[in-house]
Protein backbone atom coordinates (compact mmCIF):
# COMPACT_ATOMS: atom_id res chain seq x y z
CA UNK A 1 0.00 0.00 0.00
CA UNK A 2 2.62 2.14 0.70
CA UNK A 3 4.42 1.93 -2.67
CA UNK A 4 1.41 2.42 -4.26
CA UNK A 5 1.23 5.68 -2.75
CA UNK A 6 4.21 6.66 -3.49
CA UNK A 7 4.11 5.93 -6.95
CA UNK A 8 0.87 8.18 -7.33
CA UNK A 9 2.50 11.08 -5.59
CA UNK A 10 5.08 10.46 -7.68
CA UNK A 11 3.04 10.46 -10.92
CA UNK A 12 1.21 13.51 -9.49
CA UNK A 13 4.52 15.35 -8.79
CA UNK A 14 5.60 14.61 -12.52
CA UNK A 15 1.95 15.91 -13.84
CA UNK A 16 2.70 19.15 -12.35
CA UNK A 17 6.13 19.61 -13.61
CA UNK A 18 4.92 18.67 -16.93
CA UNK A 19 2.13 21.17 -16.33
CA UNK A 20 4.23 23.70 -15.10
CA UNK A 21 7.34 23.49 -18.65
CA UNK A 22 4.10 23.48 -20.75
CA UNK A 23 2.49 26.71 -19.08
CA UNK A 24 6.17 28.10 -18.68
CA UNK A 25 7.10 27.87 -22.22
CA UNK A 26 5.35 30.67 -23.86
CA UNK A 27 6.95 32.72 -21.04
CA UNK A 28 10.38 31.82 -21.87
CA UNK A 29 11.24 35.07 -23.67
CA UNK A 30 10.00 36.99 -20.64
CA UNK A 31 11.86 34.90 -18.42
CA UNK A 32 14.96 35.12 -19.86
CA UNK A 33 14.71 38.85 -20.14
CA UNK A 34 13.94 39.00 -16.34
CA UNK A 35 16.92 36.68 -15.53
CA UNK A 36 18.73 39.06 -17.77
CA UNK A 37 18.03 42.06 -16.14
CA UNK A 38 18.25 41.23 -12.59
CA UNK A 39 21.57 39.47 -13.19
CA UNK A 40 22.81 43.46 -14.69
CA UNK A 41 21.11 44.66 -11.55
CA UNK A 42 23.21 42.34 -9.00
CA UNK A 43 26.33 42.92 -10.95
CA UNK A 44 26.00 46.50 -10.90
CA UNK A 45 24.51 46.78 -7.18
CA UNK A 46 26.88 49.57 -5.71
CA UNK A 47 25.08 50.75 -2.60
CA UNK A 48 24.14 47.87 -0.69
CA UNK A 49 27.40 46.18 -1.03
CA UNK A 50 28.70 49.11 0.16
CA UNK A 51 26.68 49.89 3.47
CA UNK A 52 26.47 45.77 4.07
CA UNK A 53 30.22 44.71 3.56
CA UNK A 54 33.00 46.40 6.44
CA UNK A 55 35.70 44.38 5.32
CA UNK A 56 37.60 45.55 2.32
CA UNK A 57 38.89 42.32 1.15
CA UNK A 58 35.26 41.13 0.72
CA UNK A 59 34.18 44.99 -1.67
CA UNK A 60 32.65 43.72 -5.22
CA UNK A 61 33.62 44.58 -8.41
CA UNK A 62 31.89 48.29 -8.54
CA UNK A 63 33.20 49.24 -5.40
CA UNK A 64 36.45 47.93 -6.34
CA UNK A 65 36.23 50.49 -9.56
CA UNK A 66 35.66 53.50 -6.89
CA UNK A 67 38.66 52.91 -5.36
CA UNK A 68 40.71 54.13 -8.25
CA UNK A 69 39.54 57.55 -7.61
CA UNK A 70 41.35 59.39 -5.16
CA UNK A 71 41.78 62.80 -3.72
CA UNK A 72 44.94 63.48 -6.29
CA UNK A 73 43.40 62.34 -9.30
CA UNK A 74 41.95 59.58 -11.23
CA UNK A 75 44.18 56.41 -12.72
CA UNK A 76 42.06 56.24 -16.28
CA UNK A 77 44.14 53.81 -17.45
CA UNK A 78 43.49 50.56 -15.04
CA UNK A 79 40.22 51.88 -14.45
CA UNK A 80 39.10 51.37 -18.28
CA UNK A 81 40.71 48.15 -18.36
CA UNK A 82 39.01 47.34 -14.97
CA UNK A 83 35.58 48.57 -16.53
CA UNK A 84 36.23 46.75 -19.68
CA UNK A 85 36.85 42.83 -17.37
CA UNK A 86 33.69 44.32 -15.47
CA UNK A 87 31.55 44.20 -18.75
CA UNK A 88 32.14 41.13 -19.84
CA UNK A 89 30.39 38.77 -17.75
CA UNK A 90 27.47 40.87 -18.61
CA UNK A 91 27.80 40.76 -22.51
CA UNK A 92 27.96 37.09 -22.14
CA UNK A 93 25.15 36.88 -20.35
CA UNK A 94 23.38 38.93 -22.59
CA UNK A 95 24.45 36.94 -25.97
CA UNK A 96 23.81 33.64 -24.65
CA UNK A 97 19.70 35.13 -24.02
CA UNK A 98 19.70 36.94 -27.76
CA UNK A 99 18.05 34.23 -28.91
CA UNK A 100 15.54 34.15 -26.62
CA UNK A 101 15.12 38.35 -27.23
CA UNK A 102 14.76 37.45 -30.65
CA UNK A 103 12.03 34.94 -29.86
CA UNK A 104 9.78 36.84 -27.96
CA UNK A 105 9.82 39.69 -30.45
CA UNK A 106 9.03 37.81 -33.37
CA UNK A 107 6.30 35.64 -31.33
CA UNK A 108 4.97 38.93 -29.85
CA UNK A 109 2.53 39.40 -33.00
CA UNK A 110 1.49 36.16 -34.22
CA UNK A 111 -1.65 34.32 -32.93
Amino acid sequence: MKQMRRTTASLLTGAVVVALVGACAGARPALATVAVFQFVWAWTDFLRPLIYLNDSSQYTLSIGLYSFFSEHGVDWGPLMAASVIFTIPVLVVFLLGQRYFVEGVATTGLK
